[in-house]
């Protein structure tokens, strides 16, 4: 089957259109027959074009990669399954990918790059940890870890645009307005113009690849040594998210203003790999960004909420008929603020109170149920089990310790 290839010079044949139309009309007609009709089971036929082939054309690079498999991710699940249209990449990173036309329009075209398998053009080595490069559906013909984070963040965010998307990976990691992310940045780089922020782009995204074998390889060790068929995606969120919170980082050492400049891209990556928990990588994780991921939530946010203030104050000295008072930066989920949210205590003894949660001062109170005594220390500890209306938990206990006084003001004088 060869691919369609329109000559814009000569004249339209209507005979074919229409033919195409026509193709067009009774697969849509065998979709809504089978979405009506039978017991439900059969999975649906993804639309296209009868007959007619489309092909994809593009480049791959961290450094460009060869031996990496290219293949349209129709099911969403980050592997290139048997039934999913794939090829391999040559010499420069290049590929061609025949597709179904119309399912370009549809589905976003992934790089499986494999360790011991892609050869790393640049290095003129085997890659050394496994991870996974897309672009968002329609920017096939660059792929690099760069057009990945612009991917993940349309993705996890589901009112971004495009330019949202680059606009923000742009910002975070310092890449110049004239930059653009859809061009051959290995190229770029050796040339005259923007030659100096194609270079940046380039090793940046060096250490982005690098950053994302390395955090899923972590994440492999940690569930056993293998991920199952359906950990991918969230996986991919995961370090995604991990990426972008050492954007900073990445930027300030490509630019020479970190203690961390002085090294290697491999150097980089291990510096920032040891700044990360990743004991955290866990099963635990994966299922909370699965169900993140389910929610599909119009702006995304992963992270635990915050404690802003702490009343009494760690270390404060207060009277006895205080109560306990901690605010958040983000709104709770009333589920998780229980009677167990917040306990005080003293000499390992709990002490009897109510909690109670404020939802427009975000505030989460506890009053004892009788006033304390005096010239005591106490401890205040917060559930870890506290979450945010996404799901988000606190993630570990806080916390923290303050003493009474006996200071009761005296009853104000009778007016004469």
């Amino acid at each position: 089957m060869n691919p369609t290839r329109h000559n814009l010079d000569s004249p339209p044949d209507y005979r074919s259109l229409l033919a195409a139309l026509i193709g067009v009309l009774l697969t849509l007609l065998i979709l809504l027959t089978t979405g009506c009709g039978g017991d439900g089971g059969s999975e649906a036929v993804p639309p296209g074009t009868p007959g007619a082939t489309t092909l994809l054309e593009g480049r791959v690079a961290g450094g460009y990669l060869a031996d990496a498999t290219v293949f349209l991710d129709i099911n969403g699940n980050k592997r290139p399954d048997p039934e999913e249209p794939q090829t391999a990449t040559g010499s420069g990173g290049r590929y061609s990918l025949e597709v179904t036309t119309g399912l370009e329009q549809l589905y976003p075209v992934v790089v499986r790059v494999e360790r011991s398998r892609t050869f790393d053009e640049e290095t003129s080595a085997v890659v050394a940890y496994d991870y996974t490069l897309e672009s968002p559906i329609g920017r096939h013909q660059f792929i690099s870890p760069l057009t990945t984070l612009i991917k993940q963040e349309l993705d996890k965010n589901a009112v971004f645009r495009e330019m949202d998307a680059v606009n923000l990976v742009r910002t975070r990691f310092g890449i110049s307005d004239d930059i653009s992310f859809w061009q051959d940045y290995i190229a770029g780089a050796q040339g005259d113009q923007s030659a100096a922020g194609y270079r940046f782009a380039h090793e940046t995204a060096r250490i982005l690849a690098g950053l994302h074998g390395r955090l899923l390889a972590e994440l492999e060790q940690n569930l056993g040594g293998t991920l199952q068929d359906d950990d991918l995606l969230p996986a991919t969120r995961v370090i995604s998210d991990l990426q972008m919170q050492h954007a900073t980082d990445i930027a300030n050492a490509l630019s020479g203003i970190s203690l961390m400049a002085v090294k290697t891209a491999d150097q980089l990556v291990d510096l920032l790999v040891s700044g990360i928990d990743l004991t955290n990588l866990d099963r635990k994780l994966l299922n909370r960004y699965r169900q993140l991921t389910s929610k599909n939530p119009g702006i995304w946010d992963a992270t635990p909420p915050e404690i802003l203030v702490r009343l009494p104050g760690d270390g404060s000295t207060v009277p006895v008929t205080t109560t306990v008072e901690v605010a958040f930066n983000e709104d709770l989920d009333p589920a998780t603020v229980t009677s167990d949210a917040v306990v005080l205590s003293t000499g390992g003894v709990r002490l009897a109170g109510t909690v109670s949660y404020d939802k427009n001062r975000l505030l989460m109170t506890l009053v004892p149920s009788q006033p304390l005594y005096a010239y005591t220390d106490y401890q205040v500890t917060t559930s870890p089990v506290i979450a945010d209306q996404l799901g988000n938990p606190l993630g570990a206990a806080k916390t923290w310790y303050f003493q009474t006084l006996f200071e009761q003001s005296p009853p104000g004088l009778p007016d004469f």
